[in-house]
C-alpha cells in the first residue's frame, strides 16, 4: 500500500538539539555547542516538538517563536514525524556539562610541555568509558571531550568511535593530529576535532619533534576533506611569540573559526619550572588578541570559581577536577554523579583575588593560582588578561 504525503508540515526539534534541565531549563546545540536558557513555557513547547507539531495546531506566538528557532537551527519542518524521547531527570548542583575521559596515557610524541607527563600504561577500560558516557547524558552534560596521552592510540577507540552516536552527547576529539590521514578522518564519529598546533614549523617542532607541525597540517587538511569540524589548541611559550599574526592568517584561510590559546602550567614535564614559560603580560596579550571559542564551563551568575562544570576522569579511571589535578582523582565505584557532587570546590566568594572583574573572570585557573600563589590566590594570567598587575610570584609544583 502506497503511502500518501501529508498534506501538513510537522515541527520537530533539530535532531542535533536536546532539552537539558540544567540550573537553568535550556535547549543545547550538539553541532555548534550554543546553549539557549528558555523559560518553562518555552521548554514545554520545545518537549512537544520532540514528537511532532502539526503545522495546523500552533498558536500564533508558537508560530511566532517558531520562525525564530528554525533561524537558529534549534526546529526544522518535517513531511512526516520522527518521534524522539527526552532524557529524563534533572543535572545535579552545580551541573556537569563538559567532561574530558583521558582514555590513555599513552602518547607517539613526547612533548616539552606535556602535563601528563611520562606514560604508565594506564586505559580506561571501554566498558567503563561506555558507562560514563551514558551517565553523563542521563545528568544532563552537554559534551564529552576525548584526550590521551594520544587518544587513537587506545587499543579499544575503533570500537568506541563506533558507538558514540548512541549518546545524546557532542563529542570533541582531542589530538595531536599525526595519526589522522583521510581514512581515519572519514571513520570519525565525532562533533568537532581539535589539532595542537603551538605555532608555526619551527616553534611547534621545537616542542613536539621534528616533522610534526606538517604531519599536524596534513591532519587538518584531512578532516576537513571528511566534512569534520576543526578547531586548533595553541600553548604559548617563548619561542611562539612571534608566530601568531601568522598562524591567524593560516587558520583564516582553512576557514577554522574556534582557536583556544592558553599558557603552559606546571605540571608533567614542567612540573619543576622551566625556560619555556613566557612573559605573562605578553602571553596574556596574545591571548586577549588572538583566542576565540570555548565552552559553558562555568554559568554566568554561578557561585563557583573556575571549571564549575568541568571534569576529567582519567586513564585510571578516577574524577579529578580538571587533568591538572588527575593526581587527587576520586573513586567512581558509586558512579559518577556521587563522584561529582564529592568533587572539592571553592566558592568564589573565598577566593584572594577581589577585583571589579572577579565575577566575570571566575578567578582564572586554579592549578595556575597555586603554583604562582595559593589555592585561594590570583591566576596571574587572567590578571594580566583584564589589565591589573598581580602580586609577586612564585614557582611551586601543586601539591
Amino acid at each position: 500500500m502506497l503511502s500518501v504525503p501529508s498534506a501538513t508540515r510537522w515541527l520537530q526539534l533539530h535532531p542535533d538539539c536536546g532539552l537539558k534541565r540544567l540550573e537553568n531549563l535550556s535547549v543545547y546545540n550538539r553541532a555548534t555547542d550554543e546553549l539557549y536558557e528558555v523559560n518553562e513555557e518555552t521548554f514545554a513547547f520545545l518537549q512537544r516538538c520532540l514528537t511532532g507539531v502539526a503545522e495546523d495546531n500552533l498558536r500564533p506566538a508558537e508560530m511566532e517563536f517558531a520562525g525564530e528557532a528554525l533561524d537558529e537551527g534549534i526546529l526544522q519542518w518535517r513531511e512526516f514525524p520522527r518521534p524522539r524521547s527526552g532524557s529524563a531527570g534533572a543535572a545535579p548542583q552545580p551541573s556537569l556539562r563538559y567532561l574530558e575521559l583521558q582514555l590513555t596515557d599513552a602518547c607517539n610524541l613526547r612533548c616539552r610541555h606535556c602535563y601528563v607527563g611520562d606514560c604508565r600504561g594506564r586505559e580506561l577500560p571501554l566498558e567503563k568509558a561506555e558507562q560514563l558516557l551514558a551517565e553523563l547524558a542521563q545528568m544532563q552534560g552537554l559534551a564529552v571531550l576525548l584526550s590521551g596521552g594520544e587518544p587513537l592510540l587506545y587499543r579499544d577507540f575503533w570500537r568506541l568511535n563506533d558507538r558514540l552516536s548512541t549518546y545524546d552527547l557532542r563529542v570533541v576529539l582531542l589530538t595531536n593530529g599525526t595519526l589522522i590521514d583521510l581514512e581515519a578522518a572519514s571513520r570519525l564519529q565525532v562533533d568537532a576535532v581539535q589539532v595542537s598546533l603551538d605555532g608555526l614549523e619551527g616553534a611547534h617542532d621545537f616542542l613536539r619533534g621534528p616533522g610534526t607541525f606538517q604531519r599536524a597540517c596534513s591532519a587538518i587538511e584531512a578532516l576537513q576533506e571528511a566534512g569534520k569540524v576543526v578547531s586548533v589548541a595553541t600553548m604559548v611559550y617563548r619561542h611562539n611569540l612571534e608566530d601568531f599574526a601568522a598562524l591567524e592568517g593560516m587558520l583564516a584561510a582553512r576557514g577554522i573559526e574556534e582557536w583556544n590559546i592558553d599558557v603552559p602550567s606546571p605540571s608533567g614535564r614542567l612540573a619543576t619550572g622551566s625556560d619555556l614559560l613566557p612573559d605573562l603580560a605578553t602571553a596574556a596579550a596574545v591571548i586577549n588578541r588572538f583566542s576565540r571559542g570555548g565552552g559553558h564551563y562555568t554559568a554566568a551568575g554561578a557561585s563557583w570559581s573556575c571549571g564549575a562544570h568541568l571534569a576529567t576522569v582519567t586513564a585510571e579511571g578516577r574524577l579529578a577536577k580538571c587533568g591538572f589535578y588527575s593526581a587527587h582523582g576520586l573513586p567512581l565505584a558509586r558512579g559518577l554523579r556521587e563522584a561529582w557532587l564529592e568533587l572539592p570546590r571553592i566558592p568564589l566568594e573565598q577566593l584572594r583575588c577581589a577585583c571589579p572583574f572577579r565575577d566575570e573572570c571566575r578567578g582564572g585557573c586554579r592549578y595556575r593560582a597555586e603554583a604562582f600563589f595559593d589555592p585561594l590566590g590570583p591566576d596571574p594570567v587572567q590578571c594580566y588578561r583584564y589589565g591589573l598587575d598581580p602580586p609577586g610570584r612564585r614557582w611551586v609544583t601543586c601539591s
